[in-house]
């Protein structure tokens, strides 16, 4: 299984290898099984109180269902790369990301997906949203990106870490972004995401010993947020 999303405290979602999707409607001591296809899913999204979810991961897959996974619908995303990371502002607007910096949005609910141009080939492993605009996406060697445009233009924030950083989220009512990588570190900004400036304070903190508390992670020492433009050469 390769990840967990709950709508509430008693409806949640589970996906992973081989097709698989499972159902939760008590918190979580019954799962119902309801598989499609054989594809390896990496991310399962729904849409505030309603039936509409989607599912994205390995060759490009991308999954829809509008009646609480009874059924599924495939959609192109005119890739084969993995798509592991999915979510959507609201019921039309919606990103995707994965393998080699893919970057992939949608305004029409999934209909079509257009690709973006993320200025990496770094693998993206996830994606959140502060609303459609406001977008954050992280990912192998510490990379973040993220759009304050709807994905116009994707700003590049490297060196906050070295190590992979599985998932960023922005929690609700909140624009400060939290990206969690390997080896158990953390990693919070000292401002919200869409704010950066070269040279920022970041935070840290180590889950392996959490009284240590947040410390303070040196001033980055090179020029790390830039915007870079279509037209622009990127030396990754």
């Amino acid at each position: 299984l390769n990840d967990l999303f709950f709508q509430s405290a008693n409806i949640g979602w589970v996906c992973g290898d081989n097709g698989s999707i499972k159902k939760t409607t008590n918190g979580g001591t019954v799962w119902t099984t309801n598989n499609f296809g054989a594809d390896n899913y990496k991310s399962i999204y729904f849409l505030s109180n309603s039936s509409t979810g989607f599912i994205s991961g390995t060759n490009g897959k991308i999954i829809k269902t509008t009646n609480s996974g009874t059924n599924w619908v495939s959609q192109t995303s005119n890739t084969t790369k993995s798509l592991n990371c999915i979510t959507f502002s609201d019921s039309l607007i919606g990103y995707a990301v994965g393998d080699s910096g893919i970057v992939l949005k949608t305004t029409n609910g999934g209909t079509n997906w257009i690709t973006q141009i993320s200025h990496t080939i770094l693998n993206l492993r996830s994606v959140d949203k502060m609303d459609a605009n406001k977008i954050i996406a992280s990912g192998d060697r510490g990379i973040i990106i993220y759009t304050i445009n709807g994905g116009a233009e994707w700003i590049q924030r490297v060196g906050v870490s070295s190590n992979r950083l599985n998932r960023v989220c922005i929690p609700p009512s909140d624009s400060l972004a939290t990206a969690i990588g390997v080896k158990g570190w953390l990693v919070k900004a000292n401002k919200p995401f869409y704010e950066y400036l070269i040279n920022d304070t970041f935070y840290k903190i180590n889950v392996n010993n959490l009284s240590a508390g947040w410390q303070t992670k040196a001033a980055l020492p090179i020029p790390i947020a830039e915007v870079f433009s279509s037209s622009a050469v990127i030396n990754d």
